[in-house]
């Protein structure tokens, strides 16, 4: 569905409005169990637990060469980290949001009519306009797991959001220029599905707020809002929140934000947090019960920004990386994403 030009201009005039959204059952189930089995049959011992503690404890997966990759990510998770960086998925993410992530985009769509400023706080290229030139730079996809006791915070540099890019010039410059991100989280599993507390649900819907809490009452189905987890951006220049992303199993989150002035964490997961079975067991599994999740950003040079758009969110510090041309996954027509064998 997420390929589908119907579902593609729904999901766009959303994102368009509010800047942020959340695409449930992301993966298939065949993929997404794939996934499940081999993140958790990850021996502890790989698993690096990050600190200092006054700025950051999380367990993250770490590795910076290829080679890192290769002996210690199982091949499901280096599918998905191809995935993530390939030109298919810029391709993709620019027509789900209308940012300009990849210069085909620009030159090959019709000219549409730009929703208005208050619609649209952020700047975008005009779609008929050709831009070979559009530049984006990636992070390097981090795999995180999470417990009662973890959180990131604001003083944290490296906890997520990335520094901006050196490779792109800064305001000052390339005049009216200004550096924006799109940042993605994959929820892989441990948060359980939310429900939306209408008669339906949201069975069936192929996007929603990545705002949206859960109301599916006590017990093991779902995240519960009192355990925290949730992940805080904020504006530097006003110090006022801006958003409260709540994570979702198989659901992929983007905001969209302007880097310098928004900064992100993720809160205190408290002693109430117990992160839910996840739907493929597993002979490794840790005795602690963990959340999983994969997350990076997308850094684009954008013009002018609309006059009203003054605040929005920042970054932590990831390693830099550039697409490449791999393996990636197809998109099917059921709207989910299978590897190339």
């Amino acid at each position: 569905m997420y390929i589908d030009s119907s579902q593609q201009k729904a999901i766009w005039s959303r994102f368009v409005k509010t800047s942020e959204i959340q695409l449930p059952q992301f993966f298939l189930n065949a993929n997404y169990e794939r996934l499940c089995q081999a993140i958790q049959d990850i021996k502890d011992d790989v698993w690096l637990l990050e600190g200092p503690m006054d700025l950051r404890n999380v367990s993250v997966l770490p590795y910076i060469t290829e080679e890192e990759v290769s002996t210690k990510l199982p091949e499901p998770c280096r599918e998905v980290r191809r995935l993530l960086h390939s030109e298919a998925m810029l391709l993709i993410l620019s027509q789900l949001t209308g940012v300009s992530l990849h210069p085909f985009l620009a030159s090959t769509e019709d000219k549409e009519e730009e929703p208005s400023s208050s619609e649209a706080k952020r700047p975008r290229i005009e779609k008929d306009e050709e831009d070979p030139s559009i530049e984006t730079v990636i992070t390097s996809p981090r795999f995180h797991r999470w417990r009662s006791g973890m959180y990131t915070l604001l003083a944290d540099a490296d906890s997520g959001v990335v520094s901006t890019p050196s490779t792109l010039k800064d305001d000052g410059a390339n005049g009216n220029a200004s550096i924006w991100r799109l940042d993605a989280f994959y929820h892989i599993g441990g948060y359980g599905h939310k429900s939306s507390g209408k008669k339906n649900g949201n069975k069936g819907s192929i996007s929603k707020s990545a705002t949206e809490g859960s109301s599916c009452g006590k017990g093991d189905k779902c995240w519960q809002d009192d355990w925290n987890g949730e992940i805080v951006y904020v504006s530097r220049s006003d110090n006022e929140e801006l958003l409260r992303v709540r994570p979702e199993d198989n659901a992929l989150t983007l905001v969209y934000c302007e880097a310098k002035d928004t900064a992100k964490f993720v809160r205190y997961l408290n002693a109430k947090a117990s992160p839910l079975p996840l739907s493929v067991k597993s002979d490794e599994t840790s005795a602690t019960p963990y959340a999983y999740d994969v997350s990076l950003s997308y850094f684009h040079e954008s013009e002018a920004l609309e006059e009203d758009d003054e605040d929005e969110p920042i970054l932590e510090d990831e390693e830099e990386g550039s697409y490449e041309e791999r393996d990636f996954d197809e998109v099917n027509d059921s709207g989910e994403e299978e590897e190339k064998e």
